[in-house]
């Protein structure tokens, strides 16, 4: 069940964009296009209630206190929730703005 809340922004970190990319090649070579449709979709619904759902991964304190994780399929993922930021890049700082995001790392 999806919450009440409004849906927030994702960022995905170029490490974070590039591990997708490797993982739905892979899936492509390994087991061809039909099975790669089925698992961008469940890390598509993944994504889809992070954003309903900011708080639904575990904490993980070993990683560092501000990050969590979310099962997705075979995959974990990694995640923190920032307020008040805009991800600009890998190599400049976040800008503050008025905004909620989850980014990946």
């Amino acid at each position: 069940m999806m919450s009440n809340q409004p849906e927030i922004a994702l960022f995905l970190s170029q490490e974070a964009a590039d591990d997708l990319r490797d993982i739905l090649q892979y899936t492509l070579e390994r087991w061809g296009p039909s099975q790669v449709r089925a698992y961008q979709s469940v890390l598509d619904q993944a994504l889809s209630r992070l954003q309903h759902s900011p708080k639904l991964g575990r904490k993980r304190p070993e990683l560092s206190p501000e990050y969590r994780s979310l099962l997705a399929g075979r995959h974990v993922i990694i995640y923190r929730i920032a307020e008040n930021t805009l991800l600009r890049g890998s190599n400049s700082p976040p800008k503050p703005r008025h905004s909620t995001g989850i980014y990946f790392r």
